[in-house]
């Protein structure tokens, strides 16, 4: 892409997933909720476009069922008595996802805004987790990170040539494969009914 004597390339780093087996901590204050919709709305329908044998559960009725009379937590969605309560929504699976989380790692280099002039070059990085836990068993199966890491880099002498690098958009396809597949080794066959959630966070997260 070109604009204005400057010739932007841009390039997708590939993500590497991380598998989790450890327990995930303070599960009284690991709150569950169905916002941001239109995150777990576009996360959902990649998922479902990965593997086509989730059927997705409606997370409000999941939540407004598992605790009636107030917030769902994760120690309350893995205490025994939700059992019953959320049998008639033959569900398999809850996957929790996080927005991502962006971050600049190091900087080198003078970029001059105004004039053209001057060489810089920044390493970025964007990080997407989710946890996958088995509903009809009530356990975690596994935490899942995917991490891309990328180079953004520009060179200016009355010319510029900027090399932008996406890592969010590779972070989510890393853990869009990951959720994916971690569902459909837990499930072989079948249809996989998934109820999707967010973990409410104060950290600054974006998109991809």
């Amino acid at each position: 892409l070109s604009l204005g004597g400057c010739l932007i390339i841009p390039y997708e780093p590939e993500a590497e997933t991380r598998h989790d087996l450890s327990t995930l901590r303070n599960p009284e204050q690991f709150r569950l909720s169905v916002g941001p919709r239109t995150f777990l709305d576009e996360i959902a329908g990649d998922l479902v476009r990965a593997e086509p044998r989730i059927e997705r559960v409606d997370g409000q009725t999941f939540i407004d069922t598992a605790s009636p009379d107030g917030a769902l937590t994760l120690a309350r969605l893995l205490d025994p008595a939700t059992r019953p309560l959320i049998a008639s929504l033959q569900a398999d699976h809850l996957v929790v996802v996080r927005r991502g989380e962006y971050a600049t790692i190091s900087t080198q280099g003078l970029w001059d805004g105004v004039f053209p002039l001057g060489v810089t070059k920044e390493k970025v990085s964007a990080t997407f987790w989710a946890a996958v836990i088995n509903l009809r068993e009530l356990r975690q199966v596994e935490q899942l990170t995917s991490t891309a890491t990328g180079t953004n880099a520009g060179v200016a002498l009355g010319y510029s040539l900027w090399i932008e690098s996406k890592p969010g958009r590779g972070a989510w396809k890393g853990i869009v494969r990951a959720v994916a597949g971690s569902l459909a080794e837990a499930k072989p066959e079948g249809p996989i009914r998934a109820v999707f959630v967010a973990q409410p966070t104060k950290r600054r997260l974006g998109y991809p």
